[in-house]
């Protein structure tokens, strides 16, 4: 592997960062794997309860062609020795999956499902229903991992025959992505098409929501939806995270090629504006307060587990952008770092970015992994400074080769969308939409 401009590349040694095959699971279509299930056509986000047995994962039903996509909850057991994921149960639509669903359960509002959460305490999942415009709770069984279904909320500016559910939340038209701050006592979720964030009281013991209001892009015309003025750097929002302390949310906005950050109130959990960041060279109205390069349609957002610094993926550049927190909260841009021969101006350059869709972190910021579209690019931390390392890159072994070609394969990594560590940081999961599969790396730590 060359050097690469600005960006010390090292060899894979069993160092934080280096991560090696373990297994694989992938729906019935495929024929990769050793093992496989149904549900899994389309999978893209994942989840894992706190103690680490119970794995969930959540697959989205392409509406343009290829059709195809499962509109699928899936329940797997996690060994948490091997890290091997073994079938327990899925959940599909009740009407919408081409040809049928093929799971034994289903349930109506699970029609698009594109993220899921878990709350600290263990006791309760969410769902994001995009084409569905819903939010789904389901309780958890600490025991056996179960799910039970409970209730859901969905958009207000439903028209009734879509209205399924009690009452209406405003600016929650097709939500595609959600957030739990820490101390589970908060819910965030944006909408893409709406241009908003909606924010949610959490009752931890019964895992009921409570809509708190929603803030919205300012250059919205038609179809207003939250009360209050609108804000700057939110349209199109793709990607949020909650900061360690619960003092902060940064919400990644791809029509507005931002990154935008809001003040939390930890008793309250409400949220008020604060400020934006925008990609250097886009021309805007909005009025952000400074600029950063390598965040064109800004669409995925990460924070290390310390809470010092803040990663943004551009999802059609093959870019990320670095930014260290502040005390008060705010981004202070640091650099840049793109796939090679990419057109935005980086000084540091590395294989496997692709679309920077997702960021995973180990326990303790020693290693960094982003998922890249047909692969999977790690780095190895300085925690403190936020320095990366370079390690070999994960293509897909069936990716159509470029200059751009990692020197490493595996199975099931094409579309490679979301990425998970286990909570001691031994096992890495990576959901591939297009391969229909979860794979299984360990990570020497």
């Amino acid at each position: 592997m060359a050097l690469l401009a600005g960006l010390t590349a090292a060899p894979a040694s069993g160092a934080p960062g280096d991560l090696r095959f373990a297994s694989c699971i992938e729906d019935p279509t495929g024929g990769e794997c050793n093992r496989d299930f149904d549900g899994l056509d389309g999978v893209g986000s994942l989840a894992l309860s706190p103690d680490g047995r119970d794995l969930y994962a959540v697959s989205f039903r392409r509406t343009a062609a290829p059709v195809g996509g499962d509109s699928a909850l899936v329940h797997l057991r996690r060994n948490k020795r091997t890290g091997r994921l073994r079938p327990v149960s899925c959940t599909q639509d009740a009407d919408d999956v081409p040809g049928g669903p093929t799971c034994p359960n289903t349930l109506e509002l699970l029609d698009g499902p594109i993220d899921v959460v878990v709350s600290p305490n263990g006791r309760h999942v969410y769902v994001l229903a995009y084409l569905e415009s819903a939010l789904l709770h389901f309780k958890r069984n600490r025991r056996s991992g179960r799910l039970t279904y409970v209730r859901c909320l969905d958009d207000a500016g439903l028209a009734p025959i879509y209205d399924v559910c009690p009452g209406g939340v405003d600016g929650m038209g097709s939500p595609n992505d959600m957030e739990l701050s820490r101390d589970g006592r908060s819910l965030y979720v944006t909408s893409s098409i709406d241009d908003s964030i909606v924010s949610f009281r959490v009752n931890r013991k019964s895992g009921r929501l409570r809509p708190l209001g929603c803030l919205e892009d300012a250059d919205r015309t038609l179809f207003d939806d939250c009360p209050d003025p609108g804000i700057e750097g939110l349209a199109s929002p793709s990607g949020l995270v909650v900061h360690p302390n619960g003092r902060t949310v940064y919400v990644a906005a791809f029509d507005d090629d931002a990154v935008t950050w809001f003040r939390r109130n930890k008793r309250t959990g409400k949220l008020r504006f604060a400020s934006c960041l925008k990609n250097r060279g886009t021309a805007s109205d909005d009025d952000c307060a400074e600029r950063a390069s390598g965040i064109p349609d800004a669409g995925s957002v990460g924070i290390s587990p310390d809470g010092r610094f803040v990663y943004v993926g551009a999802t059609n550049d093959g870019a990320m952008a670095e930014f260290r927190v502040r005390k008060d909260g705010s981004l202070k841009y640091k650099r840049c770092v793109e796939v090679p021969f990419s057109p935005e101006p980086c000084a540091t350059v590395a294989q496997r970015l692709g679309r920077s869709a997702d960021f995973a972190f180990d326990p303790r910021g020693r290693a960094m992994f982003v998922a890249g579209g047909q692969g999977i690019q790690p780095f190895r931390r300085n925690p403190r400074t936020g320095e990366l390392t370079e390690l070999p890159c994960i293509d897909d072994d069936e990716a159509t080769s470029t200059a751009t070609a990692c020197q490493r394969t595996s199975r099931n990594l094409l579309g490679t969308q979301a990425l998970l560590l286990s909570p001691d940081g031994r096992f890495l999961y990576a959901a591939a939409t297009t391969d229909d599969a979860i794979s299984v790396f360990r990570h020497r730590r």
